[in-house]
């Protein structure tokens, strides 16, 4: 092997930094990007979709027992506390209804009053 000659090792036409998909059950064993992309994205939008059954269930158990575990060993809220929160829950929403309703009938009121006056004018 002389010192001055170049060996190119790589594919003819090939581009820097892209691998060539090496599957079998391809006719050409390349995928185009538009596939990859899609296929990331339907990865992203459904993450079960590769996952085998075992896994499924494995995950739905996983699931499932701890949110039996967070439902026992959660703390019991006293009488107390949940009387004030109901009481302050619904005075809130008392408070947002009436808020709502007296501004809803001032906005009607002003756009009779342009109605009107456009009728008149």
């Amino acid at each position: 092997m002389d010192r001055n000659e170049l060996y190119h090792y790589g594919v003819l036409g090939m581009k820097w930094g892209v691998r060539r998909n090496r599957s079998t059950n391809s006719g050409t064993g390349k995928k185009s990007r538009k596939q990859i992309r899609d296929s990331k994205k339907e990865n992203k939008l459904n993450p079960t979709r590769n996952m085998s059954d075992t896994e499924l269930r494995q995950r739905i158990n996983r699931l499932q027992m701890e949110r039996q575990y967070a439902q026992l060993t959660a703390k019991e809220t006293s009488f107390g506390k949940k009387f004030v929160t109901d009481i302050l829950t619904n005075a809130t929403k008392q408070t947002a209804t009436n808020y709502v309703s007296k501004y809803m009938t001032k906005g009607i009121d002003l756009g009779i009053d342009a109605l009107i006056k456009r009728t008149k004018g």
